[in-house]
């Protein structure tokens, strides 16, 4: 009978051990990332998934635009009319391919009279 009362002695310790251990964990997760908890931290978060569904519809939109298959189309015609001489475009000939070229005015909007003065 000594051996249950120690068996039960036993688990019951386990069990505080093993709560107290649990505790320790959940007090250490909070002190880590306490925007997480937060609901200023959902906040943003959903801010910038609609905001990356925006741009994303605006690219797709501007993709297939009358404006980009217009491009596109002259492209395949040029290609198609003067395939001799086009040499492919090679990274190595221009090192700064990467970097973005400053913004130009539109020349839609300067041919509707709204260029800058």
């Amino acid at each position: 009978m000594a051996d249950q009362s120690n068996a039960s002695i036993n688990l019951e310790e386990r069990a505080e051990q093993d709560l107290a251990h649990l505790n320790q964990l959940h007090l250490q997760a909070s002190k880590l990332h306490p925007q997480f908890w937060s609901e200023q931290y959902f906040a943003n978060v959903t801010k910038s998934a609609e905001d990356t569904g925006e741009e994303i519809e605006a690219f797709k939109k501007a993709y297939t635009s009358e404006k980009t298959k217009a491009v596109f189309q002259r492209g395949t015609e040029s290609r198609k009319a003067n395939t001799l001489g086009i040499r492919p475009w090679c990274a190595t000939d221009d090192p700064d391919w990467t970097r973005t070229p400053p913004q130009r005015e539109d020349t839609d909007s300067a041919s509707s009279g709204n260029e800058k003065k």
